[in-house]
């Protein structure tokens, strides 16, 4: 028996007319647990193993199955497709052709395994959406690693990126920024901050008990690590890494297919991306210090916050804002030396 999947019409009711019913479940069975290993417990973590495991699941287990089922399958799918067309036997690799039916084109074959690659995304979101929703009632989730990972960042669903930024994204596109995300997250944002207050900020974004001040900033920090993201993205996610050597990958109009490409020196260009993500950076940094008293931690005790690390932001009273000002007027006064 498959895991997760007791009988063929449980995967066939999933992915519809992708396959036929000449596909026996006992084929699949190994794309199964390849796909589940891959695309499936790096989100899960044990809690995976525990639903394979259930003899008997519970309610709370039997609907989650329900949503892990549909990524699986579709993933599965995509697996598959990639061999299933061809026959290896003692006198070598054969491709696959009957009187009646003859092998897809490379174009269809392409079309095929990106509809699944791209569908079984989405549906991974969906998964990761119910249980984020659901947190009350899956706490085994919550305490794994996997859990932590996703719950950390502040940008972590495709739709909120759809959302702030980009209305083409998908969740396999999404997969790809995430690394840049998460790197973006710690330089714009958490590096920018108090260490006591991004503390506190993260536990309520995880909890969902931000104030209505703390959301306002995580929109306008969700929008620049987005758009500085994608700034980076179009500067280094333009190659493939594969092989051991770095591509170019360009789409071609033969069937469909790609050419891989050795990368121009000095290709990549800064694009309007960065200036958003600045924007965007300004507002957020702006907005805390308009609002002091709506964020304590951010500032230290003599500005009338409840931070006393040496890392606070400091409001300048009358005094210091007159030296200040002074200060920076005796520098525009000085000499310029030229040479």
């Amino acid at each position: 028996m498959a895991e997760l999947f007791s009988e063929y019409n449980q995967f066939k009711g999933i992915v519809g007319g992708r396959i036929n019913q000449s596909v026996e479940l006992t084929s699949l069975d190994p794309f199964i647990y390849e796909a589940a290993r891959k695309h499936i417990v790096p989100w899960l973590g044990s809690v995976y193993a525990t639903l394979v495991a259930a003899g008997s699941p519970t309610q709370a287990q039997t609907v989650l199955i329900t949503y892990v089922r549909r990524p699986l399958a579709l993933r599965t799918i995509h697996e598959y497709s990639k061999v299933v067309s061809v026959e290896l036997s003692d006198s070598g690799m054969h491709r696959i052709e009957t009187e009646t039916r003859k092998s897809s084109y490379r174009y269809q074959e392409k079309q095929f395994q990106e509809d699944a690659l791209q569908k079984g995304y989405d549906a991974l979101e969906t998964m990761l959406f119910f249980l984020d929703s659901n947190r009350a009632t899956y706490p085994d989730w919550v305490a794994t690693e996997e859990a932590t990972a996703h719950l950390s960042q502040l940008l972590n669903y495709a739709k909120d990126f759809r959302r702030l930024v980009n209305t083409n994204c998908d969740r396999y596109s999404f997969e790809a920024l995430r690394p840049i995300i998460a790197h973006q997250q710690l330089m714009i944002c958490q590096s920018a901050v108090p260490a006591e207050f991004w503390s506190g900020f993260m536990s309520r974004h995880i909890a969902g008990t931000l104030t209505t001040a703390e959301k306002v900033v995580r929109d306008y920090m969700r929008q620049a690590v987005a758009y500085a993201s994608m700034n980076e993205a179009l500067q280094q996610h333009y190659v493939t890494i594969s092989n051991g050597r770095v591509y170019v990958q360009e789409d071609t109009g033969d069937q469909a297919m790609s050419d891989r490409k050795m990368p121009a020196a000095g290709s990549a260009q800064l694009p309007a991306n960065q200036i958003m993500a600045d924007r965007y950076t300004v507002l957020w940094k702006n907005y805390i210090r308009n609002n002091p008293n709506s964020f304590p931690t951010v500032f230290d005790v003599s500005s009338g916050g409840s931070n006393s690390n040496s890392d606070a932001w400091h409001i300048n009273n009358a005094d210091e804002a007159d030296a200040a000002a002074y200060e920076l007027d005796m520098k525009k006064k000085k000499g310029v030396l030229q040479l």
